[in-house]
């Protein structure tokens, strides 16, 4: 081999371990450098020189810049994050509804509905006080409004969590836009015999920030180039990216929407991720609740309205005038009883006819039916000690007239206090008979929370709400744990995917202290080399 030579070998020498102490200084650089694996460079002997007698080595060269990467634990990790992000989201919500309920405490449902109780009860012991019936009063406001915040709170929580599956939608548009950027690029250089490890390094950080959203499937292509899908249709493709939009959900009144594919119009099937805990928690947990509520509250003021019906306010002694005007006719035939006397109506009768019926079963009644304004009143009659007493109203005729009254009106999450009883803390019915210091219907109304008429007559109204706040506490704290060991499993596969791809800062310096030492014999190999061929030149010169 001549001088010459020798000096192209160690020339090649200080570039393959120059090449070697940069790639382990861009190591070090990106240590944390989200999704960065490590490049490791490998060496390989250059093809020998033959002199006619036997082969003489030329020295070393760069096969290539490998990138450290373990495909089995990338799509391994890429599954468990996904479960990860689910179960985050999934906790997360329950969180939120436990918040919600503020239980236990004084701003909780059952608080509120025990102060209602109690306020009955001791408006029993003195139903004719004018300060406990304010009382009860405001308790029964409380109550529906609770109800009433309860509702629109969970309605809240789920048009806030559209908005975070809203914002999930631009988030993997542009990932699937960027990796078939990516996937043009690595085609060019892979075509061009290169290995571009930082874009591929990119495009596997797309796919996992990908994965924490929802499911994806990655298809590797001869060309370098992958394909990804999602829930079966393509995100990725080599023709270019689909994109997702977000349409109005059919029947929706909250302004909530579907995710489908804009390319084809199909909706997106979202096996787990992030995504899908945030749409269980949407349209299946929060209704959930919100259908527990409804229960609870609709069962609440029926018993209640049913009870208040059958008594009266602190006029029924005397005369009950209607709390509502009325200046049409009955829809349909009806019957009312009045002391016990069933009185036959008919389809047609307007105000005057009704009174005008009721008054023929005047000397049977005992109460006398008269018209002021607009408003039927019931007196009784001239010739009785008779009180008057609603017996029966199957088809609601005097409610509709507002001689007997419901406690509450409306429907779920629009609850309120009566007209009747708003207006006019008389009209509150604490007494069946009308006579003066009769507490009936406040002692049931009071005994009504001990019934048991809930869950087919198995629970009360309060242990039915301790049932629901103990299933959504204990679902809370199984997804709790649940999102727990999801993160340990996630850590423990991290921890395997780094020992492959990840930088150690101690590795990398012995690596470089050993590159360092090797770069410097190759240096002393050139140095060597040059003063052998000066002493050369100055043989030939002389």
């Amino acid at each position: 081999m001549s001088l010459l030579a020798s000096f192209d070998l160690s020339t090649r020498a200080l570039r393959a371990f120059q090449m070697a102490i940069q790639t382990i200084s861009h190591n070090i650089s990106n240590v944390n450098t989200p999704g960065y694996s490590r490049q490791r460079v490998h060496f390989g002997t250059e093809q020998a020189d033959f002199d006619g007698r036997f082969y003489v080595g030329r020295g070393v060269k760069v096969v290539g810049v490998e990138r450290m990467r373990d495909e089995f634990l990338e799509a391994q990790y890429r599954r468990e994050i996904a479960g990860k992000n689910e179960a985050d989201a999934t906790a997360a919500s329950y969180k939120l509804a436990e918040d919600l309920l503020s239980e236990p405490g004084d701003f909780g449902l059952y608080a509120k509905m025990t102060k209602f109780r109690d306020a009955w009860s001791t408006l029993a012991n003195n139903p004719t006080d004018p300060g406990l019936r304010s009382v009860l009063r405001v308790q029964g406001k409380t109550l529906v409004e609770s109800f009433n915040s309860t509702r629109t709170g969970f309605n809240n929580l789920r048009i806030q969590t559209d908005g975070e599956i809203r914002n999930l939608v631009p988030d993997i548009n542009a990932a699937g836009e960027e990796i078939f950027a990516l996937n043009t690029k690595i085609e060019t250089a892979t075509l061009l015999g290169q290995v571009p490890n930082d874009a591929l390094d990119r495009r596997d950080k797309l796919v996992a920030d990908l994965s924490e959203i929802v499911p994806v499937r990655v298809v590797t292509r001869d060309n370098g180039t992958i394909s990804v899908y999602i829930g079966g249709a393509p995100l990725v493709e080599a023709t270019g990216p689909s994109s997702l939009e977000v349409v109005p959900k059919t029947g929706d009144m909250l302004g909530i929407g579907d995710i489908q594919w804009a390319t084809f119009g199909e909706p997106l099937v979202v096996g787990n991720g992030k995504l899908k805990g945030l749409l269980e928690a949407r349209d299946t947990l929060y209704p959930g609740m919100i259908d527990e509520l409804d229960t609870l509250a609709s069962a609440v003021i029926n018993q209640v309205n049913a009870l208040h019906r059958t008594g009266m306010g602190l006029d029924g002694s005397i005369r009950i005038t209607g709390t509502a005007n009325f200046n049409g006719t009955l829809s349909s035939n009806a019957t009312v009883g009045l002391n016990g006397v069933t009185i036959a109506l008919a389809a047609g009768d307007d105000l005057a006819t009704l009174a005008g019926k009721m008054n023929l079963e005047e000397v049977n009644t005992g109460v006398h039916a008269s018209i002021s304004g607009q408003r039927l009143v019931l007196s009784p009659s001239a010739t009785t000690n008779q009180t008057v007493r609603v017996t029966a109203d199957p088809n609601e005729v005097f409610l509709t007239l507002g001689i007997v009254n419901n406690f509450f009106e409306g429907e779920p999450g629009s609850w309120s206090l009566s007209h009747a009883v708003d207006t006019d803390i008389n009209a509150i019915a604490t007494s069946a008979s009308g006579a003066p210091g009769d507490n009936e219907i406040a002692r049931a109304l009071a005994n009504l929370w001990d019934s048991r008429l809930m869950d087919g007559g198995t629970r009360t109204f309060q242990e039915f709400h301790q049932g629901f706040l103990a299933d959504v506490g204990g679902q809370s704290d199984a997804a709790r744990r649940a999102a727990e060991s999801q993160d340990f499993i996630v850590q423990q596969v991290e921890n395997m995917r780094d020992s492959v791809s990840g930088v150690s800062n101690e590795e990398e310096l012995a690596n470089l202290v050993k590159f360092q030492r090797a770069y410097e014999m190759a240096a002393r190999a050139v140095r060597t080399t040059d003063e052998m061929l000066q002493t050369l030149i100055n043989m030939i010169q002389r």
